[in-house]
């Protein structure tokens, strides 16, 4: 199996196992949900935008537009908890798309609280300390998957590896690494041609540093899914012919 393969089925299966305790309790919650979702997504933003008004200039002034689009997309994310490979994806590409909008990685735990608040508010006694845990649960793995596709610099800055799994390797990054992945994606790990590698402009003692330090923290379990998350989003995009 390529490292590719073996690193795009763990990462998914880490963050599934992250969430599978949270499952049970936020499905059963999904039908109170469901029935007060519109009512959810403005309990929200009014929360938000009273903690943190200066992330008020991010948004747009349509507050019904934007209730209805939140609520959309926590339902995508409810309902896909028995897909979690296509919601990973859906909750990366609106990790990339809100990076854009001007999100920072600071502004996650302040919207996880929110809309923790929010269900409190609107589902009452359906949102016990159980189903609560749940929520948290979930979004916290949410927040996590969309702070990485975002690709935050402030995340990408050398220090140690245990405080940031993202310091380079031997000078490059995890992006970088997953383009040389990429470019090398024909060949086995141990197998690829001295010219390939002079095309990539790195040489074998180089490559051979950089899959066994970045393997070991893609395999991490601890910060495991968090490193793959960009490793793997810079990988789709080349794949998609994008560059």
């Amino acid at each position: 199996m390529s490292l590719h393969r073996y690193t795009f089925a763990k990462a998914r299966n880490q963050h599934k196992e992250m969430i599978e305790s949270a499952i049970e309790f936020v499905k059963a919650s999904k039908p109170a949900y469901k029935a007060h979702q519109v009512e959810v997504s403005k309990s929200f933003y009014r929360r938000l935008f009273e903690r943190a008004p200066d992330l008020r200039h991010l948004f747009p002034q349509d507050i019904e537009g934007l209730a209805h689009k939140f609520g959309l997309m926590l339902s995508i994310i409810v309902d896909g908890l028995d897909d979690w490979n296509a919601t990973l994806d859906r909750i990366s590409k609106t990790g990339r798309t809100h990076r854009g909008y001007g999100a920072m990685a600071q502004h996650y735990p302040i919207v996880v609280e929110c809309l923790l608040a929010a269900l409190l508010d609107e589902l009452g006694d359906v949102f016990d300390a159980e189903t609560e845990r749940g929520w948290r649960s979930l979004m916290t793995v949410v927040s996590r998957v969309m702070i990485d596709a975002g690709e935050y610099p402030a995340w990408s800055s050398p220090s140690d590896t245990r405080t940031n799994p993202f310091a380079p390797i031997m000078g490059y990054t995890i992006q970088q690494y997953s383009e040389f992945a990429f470019a090398l994606r024909d060949y086995e790990p141990l197998e690829v041609p001295e010219s390939e590698l002079v095309t990539i402009g790195i040489d074998r003692q180089t490559w051979e540093a950089l899959r066994s330090g970045w393997n070991a923290r893609l395999t991490d379990p601890e910060f495991g899914p968090t490193v793959a998350t960009p490793y793997l989003t810079t990988y789709r995009r080349l794949s998609n012919g994008v560059t």
